[in-house]
């Protein structure tokens, strides 16, 4: 059962929210990204090791 009050929920819900980092995948090649989480909330603009393509990721939907 879930523990309502365990932080970890909290991550599954808003990533990086505790841990301060998430992972995304590129929208052009795939490629997995380790990435900073300013705002679990907001939306922040990346740009992709790989293939250079600068994306946004909304963390808030």
């Amino acid at each position: 059962m879930f523990d309502p009050m365990d932080p970890w929920m909290y991550e599954i819900c808003f990533p990086g929210a505790i841990s301060g980092e998430a992972e995304v995948n590129c929208p052009q090649c795939g490629t997995t990204l380790t990435v900073a989480v300013d705002d679990p909330m907001g939306s922040q603009t990346y740009r992709c090791s790989q293939c250079e393509t600068v994306f946004r990721v909304n963390w808030g939907q």
